[in-house]
């Protein structure tokens, strides 16, 4: 199968000056059934990002590209752009017996070209991401109130996101955190790894049913990287860690 997208985004900036940035994308996808209820599936890929905002003050390495939260007060120009490529795997067992899995591996390459016309890797640039997810079902109680109870396992371990190194001297001066010029995005925090664990209850009635569910993200209350930031109390760089334990519960109804 061939796939080919087109894509017109908004510009995060409310400036009549701008116009959308564009996507165009295009895949090759491969599957192949290894077994009923077993399916193998390729995909690389290609993405081009055009009249993608930057700097239109100064030439620099600024975009839009790698913007999080950040509010952004500079003048921008559709002048940028940038590229992803890839290859996805994946290999997934369908609900089967109770129990299902997917696998999935992917490879990447994500940059990006600023106002310089110089090009970066771009902030979410991991370069690879391994997932892991698997569940089981079972049933009890009587087939007028059935009840279905599940647990369900999700692993992801990938490559940490780019960052920009820390100006020290400059940082020291101003009690602020000031990054290197020319420097964008060329040191990498450390891999990202995360366990999810996920309990479920199903009741079934003759016109409607609930779900319950208590989802516990990052398990383990693993400690992952997040980035580096200059805290002017302690007078050094630190690194700022991802949120660790995540509980959460929640019920649905479905009439």
């Amino acid at each position: 199968q061939i796939a080919y997208k087109y894509y017109a985004y908004e510009p995060l900036l409310s400036d009549d000056k701008l116009k959308p940035y564009q996507s165009q994308y295009v895949s090759l996808i491969y599957t192949h059934q290894l077994l009923p209820n077993i399916q193998m599936r390729i995909e690389p890929y290609y993405q081009l990002l055009t009249d993608v905002p930057v700097n239109a003050l100064i030439e620099d390495g600024y975009s839009v590209l790698n913007e999080m939260e950040n509010l952004t007060y500079i003048q921008l120009k559709n002048s940028g752009k940038g590229i992803s490529k890839g290859i996805d795997f994946s290999v997934q067992q369908y609900l089967s017996g109770s129990f299902y899995y997917l696998l999935s591996a992917n490879a990447f390459d994500a940059t990006y070209t600023g106002s310089d016309g110089n090009t970066y890797n771009r902030r979410f640039n991991s370069n690879y991401a391994f997932n892991v997810a698997t569940g089981y079902e079972f049933k009890s109680g009587a087939v007028s109130a059935k009840k279905i109870w599940g647990i369900n396992l999700h692993y992801v371990y990938a490559g940490g996101m780019r960052q920009t190194p820390i100006n020290v001297p400059e940082s020291q001066q101003t009690g602020l955190t000031i990054f290197e010029n020319n420097n964008y995005f060329t040191e990498q925090v450390s891999p990202y790894s995360r366990f999810d664990l996920r309990f479920t209850l199903r009741k079934n009635k003759a016109s409607w049913n609930q779900l319950f569910a208590l989802d516990i993200q990052n398990v383990l209350n693993t400690k992952n990287e997040a980035y580096n930031y200059w805290d002017s109390y302690q007078n050094q760089v630190v690194m700022k860690y991802q949120l660790g334990i995540i509980p959460n519960f929640s019920w649905k109804a479905e009439f």
